[in-house]
């Protein structure tokens, strides 16, 4: 029989009873619990699904979904279902020692600011090491994954350059211990009023409202194209979100907002 494409929802939790979601980044010797979704948003019984890990040696995963951090290193965690359907979650594992990034508003003090910048604004990294130690910008190497969205000078200051989301990376050049921070820019020309007629889609304090006559197929992305949520609902849709720039789909029509 044909495997079907991936049809499962990996995520991460802090508790394995109540769903508190965490990053797929895990501190070495910690544990968290895996939660499985289908694309319509229903969960299902991890006892349902066989679990397994590329890489035991840097994360392991039990039938009951505890995933367990071994050592420094990238693994992903798939789960399958009886009928084929299919989804894989990738895991970083990190040691004891690694860079927190953080963006602050000044260049000489951590003022930490939001990790959703806009368009043509100057902002600046701040790197501490897990013990909390202020670690001097000119001792790493500073990169940006996508320099067409955003910036970085030796000095730490970044400059967001167009819409989308990079990465800026730091690794520390005397033992090239290292350190992510991923954010989005936006362009609040770019938002798209929706169609004045049978769907409107608004921002709210925590998320987004969506509000149509009937039923309707709903798919929402992040502005680079992951898809975040697939689901059907009637008249109504809402969903928690981050700052950041989206684009929902319903019923084929396309709305990009900022929230």
């Amino acid at each position: 029989m044909n495997k079907l494409a991936p049809q499962l929802i990996l995520l991460l939790s802090s508790d394995p009873i109540t769903y508190i979601q965490v990053k797929n980044t895990v501190t070495a010797g910690n544990a968290v619990y895996l939660w499985i979704k289908n694309t319509d948003g229903t969960t299902l019984n991890l006892l349902d699904c066989e679990l397994t890990s590329s890489k035991p040696a840097v994360a392991t995963v039990d039938s009951d979904g505890t995933v367990v951090a071994v050592t420094p290193g990238i693994a992903s965690i798939k789960a399958v279902t009886n009928d084929y359907k299919e989804g894989t979650l990738t895991i970083t594992v990190l040691g004891d020692d690694y860079l927190i990034l953080n963006f602050s508003s000044s260049s000489t003090q951590n003022n930490p600011i939001d990790k959703t910048v806009e368009k043509g604004k100057t902002i600046y990294l701040y790197i501490q090491d897990t013990k909390g130690n202020v670690i001097n910008l000119q001792d790493c190497e500073l990169t940006s994954s996508n320099t067409n969205i955003a910036t970085i000078a030796e000095d730490g200051t970044v400059t967001a350059v167009a819409s989308g989301t990079t990465t800026i990376k730091a690794v520390r050049k005397s033992d090239k211990v290292q350190g992510t921070l991923t954010f989005t820019v936006i362009d609040p020309t770019d938002v798209i009023t929706p169609p004045a007629d049978a769907i409107k889609v608004s921002s709210t304090d925590t998320g987004l409202s969506a509000q149509f006559d009937s039923e309707a197929a709903i798919e929402l992305y992040t502005v680079s194209g992951i898809l975040i949520d697939k689901a059907k609902a009637s008249q109504s849709y809402s969903r928690d979100l981050d700052k950041g720039v989206y684009i929902i789909r319903i019923n084929g029509k396309t709305v990009k907002f900022v929230r």
